[in-house]
């Protein structure tokens, strides 16, 4: 029974690699995307300072 299984799964020589390997180039890609958009869209000028408020009014 398990020979039979053996030869099933094992018969075709072919591999999958072409298919890993796109896939991980793919996700390669999307990381290194994501990276570089995080650094650039925080190379802005970081705005630390709050707004002040001035109130001025004559009590007449």
């Amino acid at each position: 029974m398990f020979e039979k299984a053996k030869e099933f799964l094992f018969a075709e020589d072919r591999g999958v690699s072409p298919v890993i390997g796109v896939i991980l180039m793919v996700a390669i890609t999307v990381i290194l995307a994501a990276v570089i958009a995080t650094f650039v869209m925080n190379m802005g000028p970081s705005e630390q300072t709050q707004p002040s408020v001035q109130w001025e009014w004559n009590n007449e």
